[in-house]
């Protein structure tokens, strides 16, 4: 009995370790999708790039939060939680 409780806490923790993935689309202030924004995980250097309908696909740790840039606008910073689909809306940056 003890071996089997001890196989199905290791198997819940592997399924909870596990990477998933999130799709989205970066759009503006005022609902336009923003072409080519970077998404990426926060505290590491993997992302991805939108593509040109602001639409992405990203692999995520459990729990992890993403940093959203593009040219003229500002970064944006989200805690996915247990999400698998985003809109993402960022603000015109002011020079």
């Amino acid at each position: 009995m003890l071996s089997l409780l001890a196989v199905l806490v290791l198997c819940t923790a592997i399924a909870v370790a596990q990477n998933r993935t999130v799709t989205g689309q970066v759009k503006d202030s005022k609902g336009d999708p923003i072409p080519f924004a970077t998404i990426k995980i926060k505290g590491n250097n993997t992302g991805v790039a939108a593509d040109a309908n602001g639409n992405f696909k990203i692999e995520l740790p459990a729990n992890a939060s993403i940093t959203v840039s593009a040219v003229g606008f500002e970064t944006t910073e989200l805690k996915v939680g247990s999400a698998s689909a985003l809109s993402v809306s960022s603000k015109v940056q002011v020079h």
